[in-house]
């Protein structure tokens, strides 16, 4: 059962609002959500911000929440691309520095 703990839902609609908050398009649906947490072989007590849970990030930090651009990846791994696609790194990258190390 994916929604082990009964929190599934909640857990969407707080991604759903989050995203709002922060101007990110969140075009992914209640049972396409449920399909990307069944995907990746979780269950909705795997998912958060604590310890190794796993939450859900869209690819190279742009674009809309939206399925086929989203997936459910660990905090820490999440927190890792965040830094690497800041707007600084990207810069950075563009000119061949390795800046913020």
């Amino acid at each position: 059962m994916v929604d082990d703990d009964g929190k599934l839902k909640r857990r969407w609609i707080n991604k759903r609002v989050n995203a709002e908050k922060e101007s990110i398009p969140f075009n992914l649906t209640y049972d396409e959500y449920v399909q990307l947490v069944e995907s990746a072989g979780l269950k909705s007590s795997n998912l958060g911000f604590t310890g190794d849970n796993y939450v859900l990030a869209w690819y190279n930090d742009t674009g809309a929440y939206a399925f086929g651009n989203c997936r459910f990846i660990t905090h820490k791994e999440n927190m890792a691309e965040q830094k690497k696609n800041s707007p600084a790194q990207v810069a950075a990258r563009k000119i061949g520095l390795n800046a913020m190390q």
